[in-house]
């Protein structure tokens, strides 16, 4: 009885995920036939910057699949059914403005129910928005909660999320994501109690911080496999919350806040690219591919980016003292600061590497105390399969292999 259910929990475990999949591509190809179609009104459109939708689904399919992936290979981790939850929705919104758009702006009454579809995607993008915010990041990396008094914050997102939506699906007047569109199931006259609902925005970020608190003290606790996958995570959204700070300091700096200028359009569009590198950021921390990896492009792109400002510094520097002497544009100015930052290129890299090394890529620096620590251990170890698994944890905390193979001969 026990294997039967088992069997029956596996195969569900597979096929489930595989027919949300193939649905999600399904929904996306119908997506892009739309999204083609209405190329032709998008100056028309409220939505107009229409890289947005192609990018925002394709960051959809990342999920989707991600999730797929995860929940075939490690069935027992709920964060897999939870990228399907991203993934499934932010398609699904995207093709719904694209089939309002077309039936209301393209090609106006070519296809029925215009509105009621424009209603279904203005209020499904919660979903991804809440459970990439706050109930992934509760559960990562392996599917369950910190402890038992995290399930309130669980709780309270879900709360937040349900009253979000239900303030989409009631509230009259246009909707936010197509404003030329009417609510058609909103409520007139019932204004003051619909505002209530509203207070679901408000419980779903204070939620927010709370999550990334429990990551947070989740990193601080692990160690080893659990931690490298953690930052693989905090490393794509501080790299997605600095695009987005970047996107806002460029739009005040330039007078663009409301967007309409193509550089705002291009950091918009990047910002939702972000998205899809969170997706794959999961992927590659849950199903453990080049886990270890992540020090070493953390401490790449740190260092790079370091050694870029210093640069920038030095070259300012020099074009001011020789503004004194030559105008900034001439050539020797150029010239000269071209052959400097040349010349210091080389050493400026190879000392702040080393320093950041140091701070991000500590396992090359600590191979030999991993190493101790685990040969101290022996003494006390008398299980085989922790004695392989310990063994497994020190060749990739101190090696970082792509692969790792255990072969035990057995006994004659």
């Amino acid at each position: 009885m026990g294997e039967t259910v088992t069997n029956a929990t596996n195969t569900v475990s597979v096929r489930v995920p595989l027919i949300l999949l193939a649905m999600a591509l399904v929904l996306t190809l119908a997506f892009a036939w739309l999204w083609i179609l209405n190329l032709s009104t998008s100056a028309l459109l409220a939505f107009g910057n229409r890289s947005t939708p192609l990018v925002l689904t394709a960051s959809g399919i990342v999920f989707g699949v991600v999730g797929a992936m995860v929940t075939s290979r490690r069935p027992g981790n709920k964060v897999g059914w939870v990228a399907l939850g991203i993934g499934l929705p932010a398609i699904i919104s995207t093709l719904a403005n694209e089939y309002a758009i077309y039936t209301t702006v393209t090609e106006s009454g070519s296809l029925p129910g215009g509105d009621v579809v424009a209603w279904l995607g203005n209020l499904v993008w919660v979903v991804p928005v809440g459970l990439l915010g706050t109930v992934l990041v509760l559960l990562y990396p392996d599917g369950n909660l910190l402890s038992r008094r995290w399930k309130g914050v669980l709780i309270a997102s879900i709360v937040g999320m349900a009253g979000a939506m239900l303030y989409f699906a009631l509230a009259p007047g246009p909707l936010v994501s197509l404003n030329w569109i009417e609510n058609p199931f909103g409520l007139p006259g019932s204004e003051i109690w619909i505002e209530w609902l509203s207070l679901g925005f408000f419980l779903l970020a204070a939620t927010v911080p709370l999550a990334a608190w429990s990551m947070r003290q989740r990193y601080r606790r692990s160690h080893g496999v659990a931690r490298a996958q953690i930052r693989w995570f905090a490393a794509a959204a501080v790299l997605v919350a600095f695009i987005y700070v970047g996107q806002f300091i460029f739009s005040v700096a330039t007078g663009t806040l409301g967007g309409g200028s193509p550089a705002q359009r291009w950091l918009q569009t990047l910002a939702t690219a972000g998205f899809g590198l969170m997706g794959l950021a999961v992927g590659f921390a849950v199903l453990r591919y080049r886990l270890y990896d992540i020090d070493r492009i953390i401490s790449r792109t740190v260092s790079y980016a370091l050694v870029v400002a210093l640069l920038g510094v030095v070259v300012l520097g020099l074009v001011s003292v020789f503004a004194v002497f030559l105008p900034s544009d001439d050539p020797l100015v150029v010239a000269v600061s071209t052959l400097v930052v040349f010349a210091l290129f080389a050493p400026v890299h190879r000392n702040v590497q080393a320093v950041v090394d140091r701070r991000f890529n500590r396992s090359r620096y600590n191979a030999a105390r991993v190493v101790d620590s685990f040969a101290g251990s022996l003494r006390d170890q008398v299980d085989p399969e922790e004695l392989v698994e310990g063994w497994v944890g020190v060749v990739s905390e101190t090696m970082q292999p792509a692969k790792l193979g255990v072969w035990i001969r057995g006994a004659s």
